[in-house]
């Protein structure tokens, strides 16, 4: 597993009683968002009202709601959060550990190196699902 099971469940739990938290957005990400056939707008600080669990492949995502109203998903390993969150040092390792197996290549769902980085969300930088 990519994910160390039982850490990124204590994570999960306590990021959702976090709920809602500031996160800030890189540059890439919202330049991405805004180049789509259909733009979302987003602003580099944005309030984090959900979060998901989407297994070895996604991670933990947070859900935002952008300025359109649209909902978008990124990846917690792309955000940084705010210090001052109980959790940041635990998001911080999470990241690190996360990135750290990604760049190794490890294999998700028995896919090799470079499709897994895609899959994961870290070819670009960044990882989004817009609905």
């Amino acid at each position: 597993m990519l994910d160390k099971s039982y850490k990124t469940c204590l994570l999960l739990g306590w990021l959702k009683e976090c709920l809602p938290f500031e996160v800030t957005l890189p540059q890439s990400l919202i330049a991405h968002l805004a180049r789509k056939d259909d733009p979302v707008v987003v602003k580099s600080r944005e309030t984090v009202e959900g979060i998901y669990y989407h297994g070895d492949m996604g991670g933990i995502m947070c859900q935002l709601l952008a300025e359109n109203g649209d909902l978008v998903l990124v990846s917690l390993t792309q955000v940084q959060v705010d210090r001052l969150l109980p959790c940041s040092r635990d998001v911080y390792e999470y990241q690190k550990h996360r990135r750290k197996r990604i760049k190794k290549g490890f294999q998700v769902n028995n896919c090799p190196g470079p499709l897994a980085l895609m899959v994961a969300g870290v070819v670009e930088g960044w990882c989004d699902m817009t609905w």
